[in-house]
């Protein structure tokens, strides 16, 4: 796809002005394209954008982001409500790395996804990982059919790094013999997150054609509202294979269709 238009003067002939715009061109391709992560990238470069109206930008989303359908479009509408209807049409995979990745829960009425707002920061599991979220267009409810621990203990998140780098804490569970193991974890946010005990859902890093662990595993934590609608609150990864693999073979990680809030 290629957009048009006039600038209005002669800018566009500098060289300094031709650059900048391949610059940018070439990361939101690259962002596109699958690598890296697209979601957050296209959002970022959107905030830049002037509009005369706010809920324009939410439309140009439509195409950055390879929606299957085009929202209908509405001047009046809030960008809220522009955003969360372009969200139940964007893929599956676009929509797991606003669940998995990005730290925060959303406002309004739907907690797993981003808000439409550039990320201070997203959670860092790199490129190859799964984890995908769709929409039931017959229920009105999004899922992600994952990994779930229904019970976890957080621990050592609770306060932000002095030097606003990564934070290591402690995921405790319990196996089925009522043993308790503990896993070390990591966020790269200052986001905190209260000790307590909490429902997870996590990506899938292993392969069960070679039985073996390859990547390092995402988890978003929450809480069980009633109906079982699962409650994003915040989100961690386990980055050694090692720990991951350990995890795995205590087996109280279910694959299980979730519903989210």
């Amino acid at each position: 796809m290629t957009i048009g238009g006039d600038t209005g003067d002669d800018r566009f002939i500098e060289k300094e002005m031709r650059t900048r715009v391949e610059n940018q061109l070439s990361l939101l391709e690259k962002g596109v394209g699958g690598v890296g992560k697209p979601v957050f990238m296209a959002l970022s470069e959107m905030q830049k954008r002037v509009a005369t109206n706010y809920v324009d930008r939410v439309a140009g989303l439509s195409y950055l982001l390879l929606s299957e359908e085009i929202p209908a479009y509405y001047a009046t509408q809030s960008e809220e409500d522009a955003w969360n209807a372009l969200v139940d049409e964007v893929n599956m995979t676009h929509r797991g790395q606003m669940f998995f990745l990005y730290p925060q829960p959303g406002s309004g009425n739907k907690f797993w996804m981003t808000e439409v707002l550039p990320p201070p920061h997203v959670s860092n599991l790199g490129d190859g990982w799964e984890g995908f979220v769709g929409y039931s267009k017959e229920r009105g409810v999004d899922y992600c059919h994952a990994l779930c621990i229904e019970s976890g203990y957080v621990r050592g998140l609770s306060q932000g790094s002095p030097e606003g780098s990564y934070r290591q804490g402690e995921l405790i569970v319990e196996d089925i013999t009522g043993a308790k193991h503990t896993f070390k974890i990591v966020t790269y946010y200052q986001c905190p997150i209260p000790e307590d005990s909490y429902t997870l859902v996590g990506s899938e890093p292993f392969d069960h054609y070679i039985y073996q662990v390859i990547l390092k595993q995402g988890w978003v934590i929450g809480k069980r509202l009633p109906g079982q609608l699962f409650k994003k609150f915040s989100v961690f990864q386990i980055s050694d294979k090692d720990e991951v693999k350990r995890l795995h073979d205590l087996a109280i990680a279910t694959n299980a269709e979730t519903d989210l809030a």
